[in-house]
C-alpha cells in the first residue's frame, strides 16, 4: 500500500514538473493571422467598415486612442466610420510578429496613414489578441497608439 501511493505521487509530481517544463505549445498559425491583418487592412482602406467589423468576435472590442472602447461589432463598425472620416487617407500596416497557441493568437505590427500628397497623417504601433472559433480566426481585442503627440 505505501509504495503503491508513494508510486502515484511520485508520478503525479513527475508529471506536473514535466508541464511547467514544457510550457505552453506554440502552434503556427503566422500566415494566418498576417493574413488576417491584411484582410484588416483591405476592408480598411476598401472603405467597409462593415467589412472591417466582421472580422471581430461578436463580442470583440476596439480599443482606439483617445476614444472609448467599442464592444461588439455594430459599435466596432462605427468606430471605424468615426476613424475613417477623421484620418481620410490610405493606411498601411506591418506585421511585425504573431503567435498562437491552441485557439488564441496575437498579431503586432506598425501602420502608417497617407493622404492623397503622399503626406504621413499618423503612424504607430498595434495589438491584436485573436481567438480561433469553429476553425476562423477572429480579433477579441485590438488596440493601436499612435506615434505622434495629442494634437492639441
Amino acid at each position: 500500500m505505501y509504495l503503491t501511493r508513494r508510486a502515484c505521487c511520485s508520478g503525479a509530481v513527475i508529471g506536473m514538473l514535466v508541464c511547467l517544463a514544457v510550457g505552453p505549445v506554440w502552434s503556427d498559425d503566422s500566415e494566418e493571422l498576417t493574413k488576417m491583418s491584411e484582410r484588416w487592412h483591405d476592408a480598411y482602406n476598401a472603405g467597409d467598415a462593415s467589412a472591417v467589423a466582421a472580422l471581430y468576435a461578436e463580442a470583440g472590442m476596439m480599443m482606439p486612442p483617445n476614444a472609448e472602447a467599442a464592444k461588439g461589432r455594430e459599435a466596432i463598425e462605427a468606430s471605424v466610420k468615426m476613424v475613417m472620416t477623421e484620418l481620410p487617407g490610405k493606411l498601411s500596416i506591418v506585421t511585425v510578429n504573431t503567435g498562437s497557441s491552441g485557439n488564441l493568437g496575437f498579431a503586432q505590427g506598425t501602420y502608417s496613414v497617407v493622404d492623397d500628397d503622399g503626406n504621413t497623417m499618423d503612424n504607430g504601433k498595434w495589438l491584436e489578441v485573436l481567438e480561433k472559433v469553429k476553425g476562423e480566426w477572429y480579433i477579441q481585442y485590438d488596440i493601436w497608439n499612435s506615434d505622434n503627440p495629442i494634437p492639441e
